[in-house]
């Protein structure tokens, strides 16, 4: 094998970021929010418009209510963000401490995202589970990204040990035993160690280190094309990307995570192993790209840290932050649409031809202008949902193609997955489509539903039961480390036969606890501890319930949250069998819940799924900034992956694609 840093392509990719860095570095670049801009933009605004308005109280975690009003005559604003997710929030911090105009709108009482907590019978959940990597390190660019957007107001409690413990739970009826269990730490050599110890092999044990270089490396691929994708127009990106100055980044991103480690082993066992990470969001590592596997990996590999308070200590002080420097943040505030040109009164300045330049957007029946809008709400909802459909066209046609072709679900295309019987009790089918009439069409339309393999799919969604026990971690004896639940490290079988029929093992159980890994938990929850269990599903086995009002009581969908309460319950007594019989709390999640809180339409919590076309080809195709002058996107879709990190970045690409200057402010801070 040619060792990857000693080839011709990686020296001329790294030429390719010295020489774009330098560039950077020399140019003196005009902000798109320039002084001659803003003049020449204010002047075509309408004076006068209507904006929410909101009177802040008592700021708790990310719990920010705000009631909202109408006031006439709203002042001019640089810059409107629309959603709180972490991509949203560094846009709107890092712009607000540039000295502009930022209003962020959040349809959700609660602003934060992924980085929201939730406050439900007296127990404190994480909305997603959150850990950081190199964060304990003051010099790292996370660290310091993080203390820019936050103020450095974040503290951090570093979780020690085992990060992650892969568990294979074996069901069989009503037999669920622990098969075998893999530990991932931190620190990556003694990963190495431990998976060393059960893959002994000579063969083994170097693919276990050509993994970990390549896991290593990334990050100094994803630099360049960092650069590139900030730095350098549509049509020259392109170029680049698929020029061989780009082969290192291109030999990671177009090959499938099963490809690639096949090159290396044909232990099936230890390839289930080493993709366990593209599994735990149900994508199959034979469709999910190497890249992506192998950022998600990386980001542990430099200790692994929680925020003290939760999440939302995040999301909470880079509120203040906006707040502090003149922006806002307004929750019950859902945004119906952007506004164009055509659309608003323009006065003297007014053309018959208009540009299709966005200018604001509409909230709550009001109209908001700004200079630029940048949507964090995930390239389905911004293009699908809030961009005018005669403003499509404007798109890459591949790109909408996609997007419409995964548009949504309607009610009642699937079979009820719970069916009747004559003495009122309830049987779980599972099956998708049925037979006898109509049994043709249903299972067509079933076919439909899961041709998600490549492009901008939406990915899958979760159900998530939220557990509290009356009693301290010390006494119930919760792990700091994440737990993955696989039937078998066969991921690609357990996922087909799951989707297929969801009566079948559940292909992850993801286990997290907040209260094992906070050091201000006791203080703050004292003789409470928490679990958070999450599971992913599709959203048609739910969707028959989308437009009912009150789910709360219709006796089919009960029936069917205690169906999934209840399997998930047998696998966290067999994993935890010290919480067994000892539960207080429980409350289950669907992705019904899940459309609520984020303002979905399938339930996508993870955003698009990370093929190899979503990873690389979308990628390059398309950037912060979009083909509708004035209309930006940030976050994770922008930047791959889950989580905070990926949001983070996200937010710091979209920021860099507004203000270069922000850019070489931010690169002269990491040095």
């Amino acid at each position: 094998m040619v060792i990857l840093f000693t080839s011709k392509s990686f020296w001329c990719l790294i030429l390719v970021q010295i020489v774009l860095f330098w560039y950077a570095r020399r140019q003196k670049f005009t902000d798109l929010f320039s002084e001659d801009d803003k003049k020449t933009l204010f002047s075509k605004l309408p004076m006068e418009g209507s904006q929410c308005q909101t009177d802040f109280g008592s700021l708790r975690g990310n719990k920010v209510r705000m009631a909202a009003s109408t006031v006439e005559g709203v002042g001019r604003l640089d810059l409107i963000v629309v959603g709180s997710g972490l991509g949203g929030l560094t846009v709107a911090s890092i712009m607000a401490q540039a000295g502009y105009k930022v209003l962020v709108l959040e349809q959700h009482g609660t602003a934060g995202g992924n980085a929201a907590t939730i406050e439900e019978k007296g127990y404190e959940f994480d909305s997603f589970p959150t850990v950081g990597g190199s964060v304990g390190r003051l010099t790292s660019p996370l660290r310091k990204m993080i203390d820019i957007i936050t103020g450095g107001f974040v503290e951090w409690c570093k979780v020690e040990g085992a990060v992650d413990i892969i568990t294979v739970l074996k069901e069989g009826g009503q037999d669920v035993k622990i098969e075998d269990e893999y530990t991932i730490y931190s620190n990556v050599e003694k990963s190495k160690r431990e998976l060393k110890k059960k893959f002994s092999k000579n063969s083994e044990r170097e693919a276990i280190d050509n993994f970990y270089k390549h896991v290593y490396l990334t990050k100094f691929f994803m630099a360049p094309w960092f650069l590139i994708k900030v730095l350098v127009g549509a049509e020259k990106r392109k170029w680049l990307f698929n020029s061989f100055l780009c082969k290192p980044l291109r030999d990671l991103a177009e090959i499938t995570t099963t490809a690639k480690l096949k090159k290396w082993t044909d232990n099936e066992e230890l390839i289930g192993v080493l993709s366990y990470i593209s599994a735990s969001k149900c994508q199959k590592p034979e469709e999910t790209s190497f890249l992506s596997t192998a950022m998600e990996t990386d980001h542990m590999q430099d200790g692994a840290w929680y925020p003290k308070g939760g999440p939302c200590a995040i999301s909470m002080s880079a509120i203040e932050v906006i707040r502090r420097n003149g922006g806002q943040v307004l929750t019950q505030s859902k945004v119906e649409k952007f506004l164009f040109d055509d659309e608003v009164d323009m006065g003297k300045h007014a053309s018959k031809k208009r540009s299709g330049r966005c200018w604001g957007v509409v909230a709550n029946g009001h109209s908001i202008y700004a200079l630029r809008v940048v949507s964090s709400v995930g390239v389905r909802g911004t293009f699908l949902d809030l961009l005018p459909e005669r403003y499509q066209g404007e798109l890459y046609d591949g790109f909408l193609l996609k997007l419409k072709h995964f548009a949504g679900i309607s009610a009642g295309t699937e079979s009820s997955v719970l069916s009747s019987s004559s003495d009122g009790s309830f049987d779980v089918s599972g099956e998708k489509g049925g037979e006898g009439e109509g049994g043709e069409e249903k299972k067509e339309k079933g076919s439909k539903l899961k041709i998600q393999k490549f492009g901008v799919a939406p990915s899958w969604s979760t159900v998530s039961l939220l557990i509290g026990f009356t009693a301290s971690n010390d006494k119930v004896g919760l792990p700091s480390s994440n737990r993955y639940v696989y039937p078998s490290l066969d991921h690609e079988k357990n996922i087909l036969a799951y989707e297929n029929k969801f009566t079948r093992p559940m292909p992850c159980v993801f286990m997290s606890s907040s209260s094992a890994k906070d050091s201000s938990w006791d203080k703050r929850w004292p003789g409470r501890t928490v679990l958070n269990v999450q599971v992913p599903v599709r959203y048609e086995w739910f969707a028959e319930w989308q437009n009912v009002k009150n789910r709360s009581t219709n006796l089919e969908y009960i029936k069917f949250c205690e169906f999934w309460t209840e399997r998930i319950v047998k696998i966290v007594d067999k994993v935890y069998p010290q919480v067994k019989g000892k539960y207080h709390t429980k409350i289950l999640k669907t992705p019904l819940d899940e459309n609520k809180r984020f303002g979905l339409k399938l339930g996508e919590k993870f955003g698009v799924e990370e093929t190899v076309e979503k990873t690389f080809e979308y990628s390059s195709e398309f950037s912060a900034a979009t083909d509708i002058t004035g209309l930006f996107i940030t976050g994770k879709d922008l930047c791959g992956g889950v989580g905070v990190v990926s949001g983070l970045w996200g937010g710091m690409i979209t920021v860099f694609s507004l203000s270069k200057n922000r850019m070489m402010e931010y690169a002269n801070s990491c040095w």
